[in-house]
């Protein structure tokens, strides 16, 4: 479970680097950055703030040498988000939450009623008698 997460974590992280390059922390506090952004990049911007926020520097160094055009430390940043995630209940449970924003996520809607969140998701609805 936890390599999925880094995963698919990971390569929104990616994203949000090869966008920004070398002013990516400066991007990431920028709210604003997000209006461009595709969701892919908006999720890696989302989990490169928790790792700022959480002070997690082992990352950070490693985001640093990426942005810097260190191509070796990309094979570096699974490994280490890994070992972070493992360590810290607390983060891994936020980055799931922010992971999940990229799955895609169903909703299930009854009678006319619903709320759908996020990108590119799909929508049942059922109408009728609802249930008993």
């Amino acid at each position: 479970m936890v390599a999925e997460l880094v995963l698919t974590g990971v390569s929104a992280v990616l994203a949000a680097v090869r966008a920004y390059g070398s002013r990516v922390w400066e991007r990431v506090a920028d709210e604003a950055a997000d209006a461009g952004a595709d969701a892919t990049v908006r999720v890696g911007r989302r989990l490169l703030r928790l790792v700022r926020r959480r002070d997690v520097s082992s990352v950070a160094g490693v985001v640093d040498r990426i942005a810097g055009g260190d191509s070796e430390a990309e094979a570096e940043l699974p490994v280490v988000v890994e070992r972070v995630l493992s360590a810290d209940e607390e983060l891994r449970r936020d980055w799931t939450v922010v992971v999940g924003s990229l799955s895609g996520a169903q909703v299930h809607v009854d009678r006319s009623q619903g709320v759908q969140i996020g990108d590119h998701n799909s929508q049942h609805n059922t109408f009728g008698a609802g249930p008993a």
